[in-house]
């Protein structure tokens, strides 16, 4: 479930930088609707399958290794997700606190505010749920045998 403070800081941060309310509510939405996929989900919880549950045969037993490595991919990709979600509302709460303290009437203060969307778009170029993905999958599927 995702952590409640991370939606209502994103919300307020959206909020007091002024972006559309519809679109804010997307964000909310798609947020609240997916939730239940990320963290400590049943997925995350109690979704796993033994290996032994794919039986006793040779394939059973590659079935069951392989469905292993690939939970442990998803799981490590959802706490990136995450880490990706808290970075973000970091930021946009940062950038509010900078856009409030700018006066916007020189262009000093227009700078800092450009900074401060120039840091939520940094903090979605680098994708932490990538980073996580691939060293999941590089570490757990690491040539595909057994």
């Amino acid at each position: 479930m995702l952590p409640s403070d991370i939606v209502t800081g994103i919300t307020s941060a959206l909020e007091d930088l002024d972006v559309d309310p519809a679109k804010i509510a997307d964000v909310v939405t798609v947020l609240r609707t997916n939730s239940d996929s990320i963290g400590d989900s049943a997925f995350m919880t109690r979704m796993h399958i033994a290996t032994a549950a794919f039986g006793g045969s040779e394939q059973g037993a590659q079935l069951g290794y392989h469905h292993q490595k690939a939970q442990l991919v998803i799981e490590d990709t959802l706490r990136g997700v995450m880490d990706d979600l808290t970075r973000f509302a970091r930021a946009a709460s940062k950038a509010v606190t900078m856009v409030a303290d700018a006066d916007t009437s020189s262009a000093a203060d227009l700078r800092v505010k450009q900074e401060a969307v120039d840091l939520l778009v940094g903090s979605t170029r680098y994708f932490e749920s990538d980073r996580a993905n691939h060293e999941s999958r590089n570490q757990h599927l690491a040539g595909g045998d057994r």
